[in-house]
């Protein structure tokens, strides 16, 4: 339950420094995430799963209140692929953002908690 409440968070943080920042917030934010997020043993997953959340749900809003299908079809014709395919891709270049970032976060703090090596045999 905790996790679905961090992402859930997580999702919200995304979508809001998307709206505020544009889309470099997202590796940003992932890599903060991944720092705080001390809770799973795989925070890249639930990181790309929130940054694929976040702009899914831009994309919905968007998608209702503007009406983002011409776009789509212009950057699908450009890509090669259908309109829904630029759908797809955007989200999962999102997710890719997010889940590398949450990552290299995760990996940042198992490097802080062990601490610095003082054993010059381990070096």
């Amino acid at each position: 339950m905790r996790s679905v409440v961090s992402v859930v968070v997580a999702v919200a943080v995304m979508a809001g420094g998307t709206v505020l920042v544009g889309w470099w917030a997202l590796p940003v934010l992932g890599v903060g995430w991944g720092v705080v997020e001390n809770r799973s043993r795989y925070p890249g997953l639930l990181g790309a799963l929130a940054g694929a959340l976040a702009w899914a749900g831009l994309l919905a809003y968007a998608a209702v209140s503007v009406g983002i299908d011409q776009i789509a079809v212009i950057t699908g014709g450009v890509l090669g692929v259908p309109a829904a395919a630029s759908y797809a891709l955007t989200i999962a270049f999102a997710a890719l953002l997010a889940g590398s970032a949450a990552t290299v976060g995760g990996a940042l703090r198992g490097i802080a908690a062990r601490g610095p090596r003082t054993d010059p045999a381990s070096l």
